[in-house]
Formats: C-alpha cells, sequence, structure tokens
C-alpha cells in the first residue's frame, strides 16, 4: 500500500546479459523528493513458477544491515512477513530534472476493479489526470478510444495541477462509455496536452470483458458452462465434476473447496447481470449438497443481492443465510473426515 506502479512489462532474454546492467525505461516518472527510496519488484509466472534456484540470478551486495526482503509462493500470492537478508540486489538509478509540461492519465476505472460491466447499458468512466511536469496546468483535455475507435471527448481539467497533483475528470452523458455487444474491450484513456514533452506517460489503459444481460426468464444454469458467472474473493469457487440432482455423474457443478483453504475467507460466485425490469415477483431456486469437516467447522452460504454491478451486496427480501449449526442446517449429509463432493442424487437438497 502506498507505492506507486512505475513500470509493468516483460524483461526478455535478450536484455539479460552476463556482467550487464538490465535497462528500465520507467512507464511513468517517479518524483523522488527526499527521504528513505524502497523499491519494489513483482514477478508473476502463476501457478509453480517457470524456475527453480539454479534459474537467472541477479548479482548483490553484501551489506552490513538488512536492506532486502523477499516473499515468494506458489500458485497464490504470498502473505505475511518477508524473509530478511543482508544480501542486497544492485539497482542503479538515473535521475533527472522533470520537463516543463508533462502531463498524462495516471488512472481510470468505472469506479471498482470488480464491477461487471453489461452490454446496452451506459457507464461514467472516472480518470486521473497528474502533472508530471515542473509547471502548473491548467486546462488540459482528455480523451479515450474504443478498440481503436474515434477519441470520444474531450473532458478537460479545471486546474490548477500543481507538480505530482492530480484532478479527476469523469466522462459521462454522450461521452459515457456505452457496449453495444459483449465480448473483449480495449479503452485507451490520454492527455492530449500541447507541447507535451513525454508522450510515453500520457495512456492508461483498460482492458475489459463485457457481459451480456440476463432477460430471457426463466433463466437456468447447470454449471456446464458458466458463461458470465464471475468469481471475486479468490479461486476457491471452480467448476468439478459432481453426481447432480438427477443423479447423473460427472456433471459439472460449482464448487467452493473450503477443505482446502484457512477459515475467514469470503468467497463470491456472482452471477450475470439480470433485468428484471418485466417481472414482479422473481424467484430463486436451487440446489445445494453440503457436509462439514469433523472438526464441525461452520461454513456459510448466503444469498445477496447487488444493484451496483457485483460490487457491494445486501440480503435478498428473503433472507437465506445457512451454516451447519443453524436451524434448519446447510448440511445434507454428516460431517466427514477429507473433502466432499456430490456422489448420489441424495446429496443434494432442493432450495
Amino acid at each position: 500500500a502506498g507505492a506507486t506502479l512505475v513500470y509493468s512489462g516483460n524483461i526478455t532474454s535478450a536484455q539479460l546479459v552476463a556482467g550487464n546492467w538490465v535497462t528500465i525505461t520507467l512507464d511513468t516518472p517517479f518524483n523522488y523528493a527526499s527521504d528513505n527510496l524502497m523499491v519494489l519488484v513483482e514477478t508473476n509466472a502463476t501457478g509453480g513458477g517457470n524456475e527453480g534456484s539454479t534459474g537467472k540470478n541477479f548479482r548483490r551486495t553484501l551489506l552490513a544491515d538488512n536492506k532486502f526482503q523477499s516473499w515468494n509462493a506458489d500458485t497464490n500470492p504470498p502473505t505475511g512477513t518477508g524473509t530478511l537478508n543482508l544480501s542486497r540486489t544492485n539497482v542503479q538509478l538515473d535521475f533527472g530534472s522533470a520537463a516543463s509540461n508533462d502531463v498524462g492519465v495516471s488512472a481510470a476505472s468505472f469506479g471498482s476493479p470488480i464491477k461487471i460491466i453489461s452490454a446496452g447499458k451506459g457507464y461514467n468512466l472516472d480518470a486521473t489526470v497528474k502533472n508530471f511536469g515542473s509547471t502548473t496546468q491548467n486546462v488540459v483535455p482528455v480523451y479515450y478510444t474504443v478498440n481503436g475507435g474515434s477519441p470520444i471527448g474531450p473532458v478537460s481539467t479545471v486546474g490548477p495541477i500543481v507538480q505530482n497533483a492530480t484532478e479527476n475528470v469523469v466522462f459521462s452523458g454522450g461521452n459515457a462509455f456505452v457496449p453495444l455487444t459483449a465480448g473483449a474491450y480495449v479503452l485507451k484513456v490520454y492527455t492530449a496536452l500541447g507541447g507535451d514533452a513525454n508522450a510515453a506517460n500520457d495512456t492508461t489503459t483498460l482492458n475489459l470483458n463485457v457481459l451480456d444481460k440476463v432477460s430471457s426468464f426463466p433463466y437456468v444454469m447447470d454449471f456446464t458452462v458458466a458463461t458470465g458467472w464471475t468469481v471475486t474473493g479468490g479461486n476457491v469457487w471452480s467448476l468439478f465434476p459432481a453426481t447432480n440432482p438427477d443423479g447423473v455423474a460427472a456433471d459439472p457443478a460449482a464448487i467452493a473447496q473450503f477443505y482446502n483453504i484457512g477459515s475467514g475467507v469470503t468467497l463470491v460466485l456472482r452471477s450475470p447481470e439480470m433485468d428484471f425490469s418485466g417481472m414482479s415477483n422473481p424467484v430463486l431456486d436451487f440446489y445445494v449438497a453440503y457436509r462439514t469437516y469433523t472438526g464441525l467447522e461452520t461454513d456459510t452460504i448466503k444469498v445477496m443481492v447487488s444493484t451496483d454491478g457485483g460490487v457491494t451486496f445486501n440480503p435478498a427480501s428473503t433472507p437465506y443465510n445457512k451454516t451447519w449449526d443453524t436451524d434448519p442446517s446447510l448440511a445434507t449429509l454428516p460431517p466427514t473426515g477429507g473433502g466432499f463432493i456430490p456422489a448420489a442424487a441424495t446429496d443434494w437438497r432442493h432450495e
């Protein structure tokens, strides 16, 4: 928290030459004023990584006290306290004077990175304009493009924006983002200041997956292909073969593998956005199968409703909140000493 992202990209094998420095040009200039400087580097090769301890190494310098800390983990991002080391990776910094006129879009969003974006709706686009230069700026035009199309805007800042300060602008109304169909979208949000000395930091790119709304009912999801369904909070929700409520074996079901994770984790399985404008009393029903561990751990399932694209949730009008020890219980089978996958139609209960 509190760190400034200045570079995101891939270092190619051609850049790794023994005995030579690897030069990285920052995407965003960093204004160093005073005090200690912390350099944070994150690499993500997914899963179990792609190199072991005998892979490529960077030169280090042995110091009198700990100036280096590292974290590593497979599959999920590491947490907790890192490992301290006296041996610090060598870093060479190049300092220079800030340009006089240099602005750019440092961030852009639709309010939340987990918000579901649906086709056929309009969304306000928020952009943060930062002044990287030494001259105070006032009116800075900001545009965005969709999949390389014609520029939309401008929406301009008002100012004054002093060096390293920011101002937010909002693309709304006729400038709002309105995806007509589902699919992948690339939005490029950028400043267009005359005489800008550094075009490299003008633009922020958003990659979106726009989903279809559900507006035809009755709607049935058997999770053979979970089109439009998403998860937040972790990847413990998954599709896994199980015996379904009709007794059919090896049929995909949405399964939350609580057996493999620690306590205190909240995992959200989100449906696509649903348009109930033509319905007066929508009703949800589903099948559930659950058994707790022999330690009588109390897992919970809640049915919640969101009206802001899956960012925040409130209880449904008819609350559903069951655990192993509620009455009636969430459990459909007695406790077990191992993981649980439904193996018979009787493992399920209709809710």
